[in-house]
C-alpha cells in the first residue's frame, strides 16, 4: 500500500465533523491537502480558538468588574454628604436668624447712641410683624445676590469666549479637559460648582475656582449697589430728589420703577467691568467690536430713559443747555462722554510704566469709554485722575508691581469707579462749588 492508499484509509476511518472551523473552512476541506498540512491547519485552528477564548476571558470579565466598581463608587459618593452645600445652607439660616432676631434690637441700640432724641420717640414694630418684615427684607437681599450671581456666570462665559472669537448663543458650557457638555445641574450658578465639589462630573479633573469667585463677586456687587442706590432711595444719585420713605419694603415691595431701572442700568455696567477684569486677568485682549456693542446698548438705554441722565454735559462748564430739547441734550451728554472717555483713556495709557502690557492699556481705554457713556465726562475726569494717582503710588510703593502690573492697575481703576458711584452725589456737591464759573 502506497502513501495514497494510507491517506484514503485514514480519511475513510476519520469521523466527519458537522461544525465549521473558526476560520470558515470545514474539516473535510482540510483533508484534501495531505496529512502534514492537515495537522498544521488543525493546530492553527486550535490555537486560534484558544486565543479567542483567552481574549474573551480577559476582556469581558474585567469590564464587568470595572463597571460594578464604578457604580459602587457613584453610589458611595451619592450617599456621602456634600459639606459645601451643607455649609452654605447653614450660613443662610444663621444669616436669617441674625437679621430677623438679633439685628433689630442691635440697630435700635446704635440709633439710640447716635441719635437719642429721634430714636426715643420712634416706635418699632411688634412681634410677629417685625419678624415677618425682617424676613421679607432678607429674602429680597438673597434674591438680588443670586440675580447678580446668575448675571456674573453669563458674563464670565462672555469673558472666556469673546476674546477667542467663539459664539455665545449656541453651544453649551463644556469641561475644559474632557470637552464633556455640562449638565443643567452643573450650570446652576454657585450651587453647580459646589455640588460637583469643584471637579468635572466625568473626568474628575479640577475646575478653576474662578467661576465661583466671579459669581460671588458680581452677586456681592449687586447687593452693594442695591443697598446704596435702591434701598436708600437714591441717596448716591446727583441732581435727584432722595425718597423720603427708603428701605427695602418701600422701594422693592412697593416698587419705585424709575429707581429700580437706574439700579439695573448701573449694576449691569459694573458687571461689564468685571467681565473686562476677567479678560485682563487672563491676559487676553477683549475685542473692540464687543465693547462697541455694549457702549451702544448703554447709550440707547440712556436716550430712551432720559431720567438716567443724572449729570448733564454742561455741568461744571460755563454753559447752559442748548434749545434742542431733553433728547438733544441727552445725545450730546452721551456722545461727549464717550469721546472724552476714549481720549482720556488713550492719554492715560501712554503714561503707564513701560513694563505694563499693551492689553492692559487697551482695557483701560475701553473702561474709560464705557464710563463716559454711562456716567458722563465728569466721572471720567474724577475716576481717571484718581486711578492714575493711585496707580503711580502703587508703582512706587508696592513690591509686587512688576509681577502683577496688569491685575493691579486695572483693579485700581475699577475700584475707583465703584467708590465714585457709591458717593456720586457727595463728590458732585463737593466739586461744583470749586468750579470758578
Amino acid at each position: 500500500m502506497n502513501k495514497s492508499d494510507d491517506f484514503l484509509s485514514e480519511s475513510t476511518n476519520q469521523q466527519p465533523s458537522s461544525e465549521p472551523a473558526s476560520n470558515g473552512h470545514a474539516l473535510g476541506e482540510e483533508d484534501t491537502h495531505g496529512v502534514s498540512l492537515s495537522a498544521e491547519v488543525r493546530n492553527a485552528l486550535s490555537n486560534d480558538e484558544d486565543v479567542q477564548n483567552t481574549a474573551v476571558q480577559n476582556t469581558a470579565v474585567p469590564d464587568l468588574g470595572i463597571q460594578n466598581k464604578s457604580v459602587h463608587r457613584r453610589k458611595k459618593r451619592a450617599q456621602k454628604p456634600n459639606w459645601y452645600l451643607i455649609t452654605v445652607a447653614i450660613g443662610v439660616l444663621l444669616g436669617w436668624a441674625f437679621y430677623t432676631f438679633a439685628w433689630p434690637p442691635l440697630y435700635q441700640s446704635i440709633r439710640v447712641f447716635l441719635q437719642p432724641n429721634r430714636a426715643y420717640f420712634e416706635k418699632g414694630l411688634e412681634s410677629p410683624v417685625r419678624e415677618l418684615y425682617q424676613t421679607c427684607e432678607y429674602l429680597a437681599v438673597l434674591w438680588f445676590f443670586y440675580l447678580g450671581a446668575s448675571i456674573g456666570s453669563f458674563f464670565n462665559v462672555l469673558a472666556g469666549r469673546l476674546p477667542e472669537g467663539r459664539g455665545v448663543v449656541f453651544g453649551g458650557s463644556k469641561c475644559p479637559f474632557c470637552q464633556t457638555r455640562l449638565s443643567f445641574r452643573d450650570n446652576i450658578p454657585i450651587f453647580g460648582w459646589l455640588s460637583c465639589k469643584g471637579r468635572c462630573s466625568t473626568c474628575k479633573l479640577p475646575i478653576a475656582p474662578r467661576y465661583l469667585l466671579i459669581e460671588l463677586l458680581v452677586g456681592s456687587l449687586f447687593v452693594l449697589i442695591a443697598g446704596r442706590e435702591l434701598f436708600s432711595g437714591g441717596a448716591n444719585l446727583p441732581n435727584f430728589n432722595v425718597l423720603m420713605y427708603a428701605g427695602i419694603i418701600w422701594t422693592v415691595f412697593y416698587p419705585k420703577w424709575y429707581l429700580i431701572g437706574a439700579f439695573v442700568y448701573h449694576a449691569m455696567f459694573f458687571a461689564t467691568l468685571v467681565m473686562l477684569s476677567v479678560a485682563d486677568q487672563e491676559k487676553t485682549r477683549f475685542p473692540w467690536r464687543a465693547v462697541a456693542f455694549f457702549g451702544m446698548v448703554f447709550a440707547v438705554i440712556k436716550l430712551v430713559r432720559l431720567d438716567l441722565n443724572f449729570v448733564r454735559w454742561f455741568d461744571w462748564l460755563p454753559l447752559t443747555s442748548l434749545p434742542i430739547g431733553l433728547l438733544g441734550n441727552a445725545l450730546i451728554t452721551v456722545v461727549l462722554g464717550g469721546v472724552f472717555g476714549g481720549i482720556f483713556g488713550l492719554f492715560a495709557g501712554r503714561l503707564f510704566p513701560p513694563y505694563v502690557q499693551e492689553k492692559s492699556r487697551t482695557h483701560w481705554l475701553q473702561v474709560s469709554f464705557l464710563t463716559g457713556i454711562v456716567f458722563g465726562w465728569q466721572a471720567v475726569l474724577v475716576t481717571g485722575l484718581g486711578a492714575m494717582l493711585l496707580t503711580w503710588l502703587s508703582v512706587i510703593l508696592a513690591p509686587v508691581r512688576k509681577k502683577y502690573p496688569s491685575q493691579l492697575f486695572f483693579g485700581i481703576l475699577v475700584s475707583t469707579i465703584l467708590v465714585h458711584h457709591m458717593f456720586w452725589r457727595q463728590i458732585d456737591s463737593i466739586i461744583k462749588p470749586l468750579v470758578p464759573f
